[in-house]
């Protein structure tokens, strides 16, 4: 009978520091967890105050740390510093990354839909601002064009009234000259006509750029 008596009190002494240990070990997962959250919020107010570099350095040891509780919280605020135009290390491509890899690592995540939609916003917007970048360099060189057949356009004015002082038998030449100004000034307006046309499809451009930023 003693026997029994003391196994069953090395059993219940067992369990007693077993649940202590438990219990500890809950206690401390839950500080824990607190404290990954207490450094998004402080990443967040980093965000808001323009400390980009301090967001990016907490949210990073959040994504690290507290990965399977919190980071796909992380990775969304990643995203966002990533995207935020006022960040001067603003990078849409390292957005994308950001918000992609919350969908995969995350699947079941509550964020995944509004990582998606984000990623579709950033990749439209990748897309825009590449698309004005090659509008932005045709229209400098369709600019530069312009600037040349103006010059032109005044030598040749210039030639001409030097013609007219001269004497009554270069009329043949002054008239092959302005025939060439005629030329000229029709290609200055179509130059013009596809200028303003450019213009209209930078602002447009531009508007669509606006509306799509997050």
């Amino acid at each position: 009978m003693g026997r029994k008596r003391a196994r069953k009190g090395k059993h219940l002494l067992f369990y007693l520091a077993a649940g202590m240990m438990v219990s500890s070990f809950l206690s401390s997962c839950a500080a824990s967890l607190y404290q990954g959250r207490e450094q998004l919020r402080a990443s967040d107010l980093s965000l808001q105050s323009g400390d980009y570099k301090a967001a990016l350095a907490q949210n990073m040891e959040v994504y690290h740390r507290y990965h399977d509780r919190l980071g796909d919280q992380a990775l969304f605020q990643l995203g966002l510093l990533y995207a935020y135009p006022e960040n001067p290390d603003a990078d849409y491509e390292k957005a994308i990354c950001s918000f992609e890899a919350l969908a995969v690592e995350f699947p079941d995540s509550p964020m995944k839909t509004q990582a998606e939609v984000c990623v579709s916003i950033l990749k439209n917007a990748v897309k825009l601002k590449k698309r004005l970048h090659s509008l932005e360099e045709t229209y400098d060189e369709k600019e530069q064009t312009l600037v040349k057949l103006e010059r032109e356009i005044d030598e040749k004015k210039k030639s001409i009234a030097r013609y007219h002082r001269s004497v009554s038998s270069r009329k043949l030449a002054m008239e092959h000259l302005q025939l060439q100004i005629s030329e000229l000034q029709t290609r200055l307006e179509q130059l013009e006509a596809q200028l303003s046309d450019l213009k209209k499809i930078d602002l447009m451009m531009e508007e669509k750029r606006r509306k799509s930023s997050p």
